[in-house]
C-alpha cells in the first residue's frame, strides 16, 4: 500500500490529469445520456399546456352533447315517424279514394253540362 501512495504523491499532477480526463468523459456520457432539469420543465410546461387545451376542447364537446337527444329520445322519435307512416299510408288511401270520387262527380258534371 506504501508504494502505491509513494507513486501517486511522486506523480501527483499525472494522477489529477487522469482523474479530470475520466472525470469529464463520465460527465459529458452523462450529460448526452440524461435530459437536464431545465429541458424536463420545459417539456412539462409544454406537455401541461397541451394537457389544458384537450381538456378545453374536451368540455366544449361535453356541453354540445349535452343538448343532443338520448337513446331514449331517439327511440320514442322512430316510434313516432313510424307511427306517422302508417298514418300516412292511410291517409293516401283515403284520399286515393276520395280522388276517385271527385273524378266521377267531375265526369258527371261535364257529361250533364253537355246535353
Amino acid at each position: 500500500m506504501q508504494p502505491i501512495i509513494d507513486y501517486i504523491t511522486g506523480n501527483w499532477a499525472i494522477f489529477l490529469t487522469a482523474c479530470g480526463t475520466i472525470g469529464s468523459v463520465i460527465y459529458l456520457v452523462l450529460d448526452t445520456r440524461y435530459a437536464r432539469k431545465a429541458t424536463i420543465t420545459e417539456g412539462l410546461d409544454d406537455l401541461h399546456n397541451k394537457f389544458n387545451a384537450v381538456e378545453d376542447r374536451v368540455d366544449k364537446v361535453e356541453q354540445e352533447l349535452q343538448h343532443l337527444p338520448s337513446a331514449r329520445d331517439v327511440a320514442a322519435l322512430q316510434g313516432a315517424i313510424r307511427d306517422m307512416k302508417g298514418e300516412t299510408s292511410a291517409l293516401h288511401t283515403s284520399i286515393k279514394g276520395l280522388s276517385r270520387l271527385v273524378d266521377l262527380l267531375v265526369k258527371k258534371e261535364i257529361n250533364t253540362g253537355d246535353k
